[in-house]
């Protein structure tokens, strides 16, 4: 199963392009519902979650994908890869020194060079 933690509709269905079966959600506890269910071959996870009007750049934000990655590293749900796709620069290292260091294979790939991989495979 593909999975996606993004608050963006738009990047869904540009997810749902390149990966048809993806199931794609908007909040950390619907992630973490399914995280508790199924094992994950790639999970695709962004940080900065809009939620109410909130900003959650902050590290501690209850809705972001910093929290997640938290929840993660307590409860150790089945996950082959994380591609953290956020284009926070300051949130998306500890994220990735994070899931490395509770051993989850984990990558930095911003949305803009995954959505422009997909492109230019198009063309």
């Amino acid at each position: 199963m593909i999975l996606v933690l993004d608050d963006l509709a738009s990047r869904h269905r540009v997810f749902k392009k390149i990966h048809p079966t993806v199931v794609c959600v908007s909040t950390k506890d619907d992630c973490v519902e399914i995280l508790k269910e199924k094992i994950i071959d790639i999970l695709y996870l962004d940080h900065d979650l809009e939620k109410s009007g909130k900003n959650t750049r902050s590290w501690n934000y209850p809705n972001s994908g910093s929290a997640l990655v938290e929840w993660m590293c307590v409860n150790f749900p089945i996950v082959k890869k994380v591609v953290i796709h956020t284009s926070n620069r300051l949130r998306a290292p500890d994220m990735l020194a994070k899931l490395k260091d509770a051993g989850y294979a984990a990558e930095i790939h911003t949305y803009t060079a995954i959505r422009d991989n997909d492109k230019s495979k198009n063309n």
